[in-house]
């Protein structure tokens, strides 16, 4: 029984594997954005797309955005749990004209 549980999670295993890479392939005249976050250390480190298109974003996986002349509102925050009213945040507006197919991140 013990070898039957082995051989189907290793089974499992290979199959996830098998369906990696992930496709990452940028459409023609769009460029990507990626979130960053650092969760190491004593501190967390967070920089999100706030807004786009005028319309509040939440944090998200990297997307795809059409090439072109953009006003992108970023919020970036740290802050220490084990400390008390450790919270610093900055937000900012990039006014950016972005080539396609280039990998922006921030």
């Amino acid at each position: 029984m013990k070898n039957l549980l082995t051989a189907f999670t290793l089974g499992v295993t290979l199959l996830g594997c098998s369906n990696l890479p992930i496709k990452t392939d940028i459409k023609e005249d769009h460029f990507r954005l990626e979130n960053f976050k650092r969760e190491q250390g004593v501190d967390l480190e967070y920089v999100h797309l706030m807004c786009f298109n005028k319309k509040p974003t939440q944090w998200a996986e990297p997307k795809q955005y059409i090439s072109g002349k953009h006003h992108l509102w970023v919020k970036a925050s740290v802050s220490n749990p084990d400390a008390l009213n450790s919270q610093k945040e900055a937000f900012v507006n990039f006014n950016v004209n972005l080539d396609s197919l280039i990998k922006a991140t921030c």
